[in-house]
Formats: C-alpha cells, sequence, structure tokens
C-alpha cells in the first residue's frame, strides 16, 4: 500500500510540474552573458628609469585590457607590500620616499573586472646623498686568498661591503683548522667592525 501512495504522489507532481511549464519536449532557451572577462596578466618588464634623492620613477609594458595600474611598495628587507599609488599610464613617479633608502615595487594591472596578478618585484634606490662614493676597492693589502662579499652587516636594510679572510692552519696535520677574519664596512667607507673564527 506504501508503494502504491507513493507512486501516485510521484506522478501527481510531474503532472502539476508539466501542467505549470508547459511540454518537456519544448525547447528551453539558456542566455550566457555575451562578455567574456578574463583575468589581467600582471605587467612586465618594470624598469626604474630614473632617481633623484627625494623620488623613484618606474616604468612598465602596458597590458592588454587594462584601464589603470596600482602600484605597491615595501622597504627592502620587508614583505608588508602596501599601496601607495594609481596611474593611469605606464610610468610612476614615487615621490613618498626617504633619502638614501631603497625600496621594492610591484604593479598590477585594473579594469572593471578587478585587479589582475602582480607583478614580479623591482628594486629601486634613491639618489645617495654621500657626497664621495666609493668608486674602487683595493683589497690586496688584506694579503692573498682574501675575497670581498657584499651583504647587510648591521641588519639596516642597507648593503655593507664584507671582507673575508680565509685560511688554513695546518700545524697539525691530522686536524686542520680553518681560520677567518671577517671585517665589514658600509657604503660611507666607515669601519662596522670584524670577526675572527
Amino acid at each position: 500500500m506504501l508503494k502504491k501512495s507513493k507512486t501516485i504522489l510521484a506522478t501527481m507532481l510531474t503532472l502539476t510540474m508539466m501542467s505549470e511549464v508547459g511540454p518537456i519536449n519544448q525547447p528551453v532557451n539558456v542566455y550566457a552573458d555575451s562578455e567574456v572577462h578574463t583575468s589581467l596578466s600582471a605587467p612586465s618588464d618594470i624598469v626604474i628609469p630614473s632617481v633623484t634623492q627625494t623620488s623613484i620613477s618606474l616604468k612598465w609594458n602596458e597590458v592588454d585590457g587594462a584601464e589603470s595600474y596600482n602600484i605597491y611598495r615595501t622597504k627592502l628587507g620587508y614583505k608588508d607590500y602596501k599601496l601607495i599609488g594609481n596611474s593611469q599610464t605606464t610610468n610612476f613617479v614615487d615621490d613618498n620616499v626617504e633619502n638614501d633608502s631603497t625600496y621594492k615595487y610591484k604593479v598590477s594591472a585594473l579594469n572593471g573586472s578587478g585587479e589582475g596578478e602582480k607583478s614580479v618585484e623591482v628594486l629601486g634606490m634613491t639618489e645617495w646623498s654621500f657626497p664621495n662614493l666609493v668608486s674602487k676597492i683595493d683589497i690586496s693589502a688584506a694579503g692573498t686568498g682574501n675575497r670581498m662579499r657584499i651583504g647587510d652587516m648591521n641588519s639596516d636594510g642597507r648593503q655593507d661591503i664584507l671582507m673575508v679572510q680565509p685560511a688554513n692552519v695546518r700545524d697539525d696535520a691530522r686536524n686542520p683548522r680553518y681560520v677567518g677574519h671577517l671585517a665589514a664596512y658600509d657604503i660611507e667607507g666607515n669601519y662596522c667592525g670584524s670577526k675572527e673564527q
């Protein structure tokens, strides 16, 4: 008895749907939005064509379909990119920079559909305000085997000049020891300290 009532109920539902919608063999037209939105590609070939002590200029290739571009920036050594401006063209001048600073930039394209992917980062440094920049470094006085590296010795986000002088001491043939000396100078030529191992 239960089986019959289920079948009758299903038939009634089908008949009701048929009477409200129409015959099942009549085609139903489904329309889709004719405009297809694709995501914008990231701007490419970002360059820094010019810098001053108070500004950094950026330039990049045009992205098809872009109406404007967002510019993001963070200081060297950080990853927290913040939106600093928008440009209707393929160039931008960042004039809100600190003297003697280094920044990383990313650019994204925008249109009515939204924002595209961010570009790869590009490094921009303001023009240094120091009157005498190092033009030549002579490390021959340190002896043979010395090596020079560039790195951030004092964690201030700026590059320092590192000089490493490794040497092998073979007094003990069974246990040769490695001895190293590290000296660091900042970009102005000031001595930052040294370390021996």
